[in-house]
């Protein structure tokens, strides 16, 4: 009958390819990002929370054991205060004038006027973290700085410092510190207490030494602060990009948080 021109054979179909898929937890975050992640980053960002949900060695949730994330390291300063489990109470407050870049995060100075205030108080609403069961973690890529706390609960004891030789100390009385395996920035440090004495910081995913010094109750007027020890004892000068706080992890989660870490970082453009 002379047809209409109608290619009937199946390479004359063209389908467009599937959309990409993402974590409930991921499309979640996205929704309040601002501005809206690209393709590539979405992918990082999904990338991430499978890591966390999944755990390459651990095979567990460490995204489940962890209260508060903030990953700093962010296309806005908006985006990189965001509390990326959905907290938004806990949302990051910037107090001062500290500095951000895109995809490094924040650096705050030491003059005692400049810090990230989170308002997550766990003695008083505790997500998870606990007197014998916590870890508090930071990401530094950047070096420079003293002693002084890249992520804390206000206050000398409860610190993880991301300096050349990392130290932190956790629901401890005083300035109970323990050395991780040294090396300067880029790396992620984490201070990890699970037990009544039984307390030890991580760099890279490598366990230091365990500190025995008995853990104290969490004090009430603490909340966490990100790139500063106190309100008032100045933050670091070191550029700070992930700070996150939690329940005790394990040696293989803490390893496997790292990774994920790092690939995020990598994958921004970052110093990993």
């Amino acid at each position: 009958y002379g047809g209409f021109g109608i290619n009937t054979s199946s390479a004359g179909l063209v389908s467009g390819a599937a959309p990409p898929s993402y974590t409930a937890e991921a499309t979640a975050l996205f929704a309040r990002m601002s501005p809206s992640p690209d393709t590539a980053r979405k992918t990082a960002i999904n990338n991430l929370i499978l890591a966390l949900l999944t755990g390459a060695t651990s095979a567990t949730n460490i995204w489940a054991k962890i209260d508060v994330l903030y990953v700093l390291a962010a296309s806005s300063e908006a985006n990189s205060l965001l509390e990326w489990k959905g907290n938004t109470i806990y949302n990051g407050v910037k107090t001062g004038t500290p500095t951000f870049t895109v995809d490094r995060g924040w650096i705050v100075d030491n003059s005692g006027t400049q810090f990230i205030a989170t308002g997550y108080i766990p003695a008083l609403v505790s997500l998870g973290f606990s007197q014998n069961s916590a870890h508090l973690g930071t990401y530094t890529t950047v070096a420079g700085g003293g002693a002084v706390g890249d992520v804390s609960f206000n206050g000398n004891a409860n610190r993880v410092v991301g300096s050349a030789t990392p130290f932190a100390g956790l629901n401890s009385s005083g300035a109970a510190l323990a050395s991780s395996p040294a090396g300067s920035a880029p790396h992620h440090i984490v201070g990890n207490r699970t037990g009544s004495t039984a307390f030890t910081a991580y760099r890279n995913g490598v366990t230091g030494s365990n500190v025995a010094t008995a853990s104290t109750n969490i004090a009430g007027g603490e909340q966490m602060l990100i790139a500063s020890q106190s309100t008032a004892a100045g933050g670091s000068g070191r550029t700070v990009a992930v700070n996150h706080c939690g329940i005790a992890l394990s040696t293989a989660e803490i390893f496997d948080a790292y990774t994920g870490l790092a690939a995020y970082l990598t994958a921004v453009g970052s110093p990993a």
